[in-house]
């Protein structure tokens, strides 16, 4: 692949880069888009069935037995544990690219990366420390109390991950020039997506959690009306999200978007050779 990484952080800055009002894409990305929300609402829902069916179906005991503990709780949770990260391992990667994507040649994707992974790196460590918090204010033996441990424990575990993954990334990007650090962020795409990922899953299971103590301290109703509140801001957070991915740099050319997308494939099928024009294409860019 020729260097085309390089030959963008060349480039100088706001060259090629024109943008117009009335440009088609300002009024598609302000249209309103129905099915985002549908999307949104669909995809919402699972993520705040395990709180409600758990506080509902199981028998809030104040001496389970071993059965019951193993059954209800602890066999549940490693399942529910391994599908987040199963989930999270392929979502990782899919927000590393969103992140680049629509990146202009005249901004330093270093100094982007590093910034977006420190802001990342506070917000989990504030959400860790509130989680720990409440992890120690609250103690019990039955089975929705061992649920809520749980799924703060899975917090924590995430928060922690998310914090460690951008530290990494900001010490190992802050000694590359330009051009290595171009490099090194495409090749470790899903290490840069993965903070964000994980931050999102604690905020997630920080969310589970507080409706688990809601339920069990504050009753059914109160906790079937804080679902239907959460579930409307998760549906809300969907949709923007959805809105900001879709949006197009009207700056980037179409030779710019092929080289990316080049790229990109080369990165997520890392084992089928890509070609272009008779040659191999590298993720790598050429010195």
């Amino acid at each position: 692949m020729s260097s085309s990484l390089i030959q963008e952080d060349q480039k100088p800055a706001g060259a090629g880069e024109e943008f117009k009002s009335g440009d088609a894409g300002l009024s598609e990305q302000a249209e309103f888009k129905g099915k985002f929300w549908v999307y949104g609402g669909l995809f919402t829902i699972p993520l705040l069935a395990p709180a409600v069916l758990i506080a509902l179906f199981i028998n809030d005991d104040d001496h389970p037995s071993s059965v019951d503990v193993w059954t209800m709780v602890i066999i549940p949770f490693l399942l529910w544990t391994l599908l987040q990260f199963v989930c999270l391992a392929s979502l990782s990667n899919a927000f590393g690219t969103d992140i680049v994507e629509e990146r202009n040649e005249s901004v330093s994707i270093k100094s982007a990366m590093i910034t977006t992974l420190s802001h990342l790196a506070l917000v989990s460590a504030l959400l860790l420390t509130t989680v720990i918090g409440m992890l120690l204010g609250k103690n019990g033996v039955t089975l929705l109390a061992k649920w809520y441990g749980c799924i703060l424990m899975l917090c924590v575990s995430q928060t922690i991950i998310a914090v460690i993954v951008s530290v990494l990334g900001t010490l190992y990007l802050e000694p590359l020039s330009e051009t290595a650090a171009t490099s090194f962020i495409y090749e470790n795409l899903i290490y840069f997506g993965e903070p964000m990922t994980m931050t999102i899953a604690g905020f997630l299971n920080f969310v589970l959690a507080v409706l688990l103590f809601v339920f069990d301290n504050y009753g059914v109703e109160s906790g079937v009306m804080g679902a239907a509140l959460f579930w409307v801001v998760l549906m809300r957070l969907a949709v923007t999200y959805q809105y900001l991915s879709s949006w197009k740099n009207p700056t980037l050319s179409a030779a710019q978007r092929e080289e990316r997308t080049l790229i990109f494939d080369a990165i997520n099928n890392p084992k089928k050779s890509q070609t272009r024009k008779g040659g191999s294409t590298s993720i790598v860019p050429s010195p």
